[in-house]
């Protein structure tokens, strides 16, 4: 899995996703032998659309929907 990458001023920031969360999935994809810039590339995906988006935090699973900009 992946540490989320740096995520100033982006959509990611403003739901709640902090840079350390480890990224588990986006949009179901399975992150686990990802890079961290095809994760990045999940994560940003065409403007104007949602990612579901799940982290784990401190051994916590936590699920987030962002809309891409």
């Amino acid at each position: 899995y992946v540490d989320c990458p740096s995520i100033s001023d982006s959509p990611a920031e403003g739901s709640g996703i902090l840079v350390g969360d480890i990224v588990k999935n986006v949009d179901g994809v399975d992150s686990n032998g990802l890079t961290p810039e095809e994760v990045a590339s999940y994560m940003r995906g065409k403007k104007d659309t949602k990612a579901s988006i799940r982290v784990e935090r401190k051994g916590e699973t936590l699920d987030f929907t962002v809309l891409r900009n």
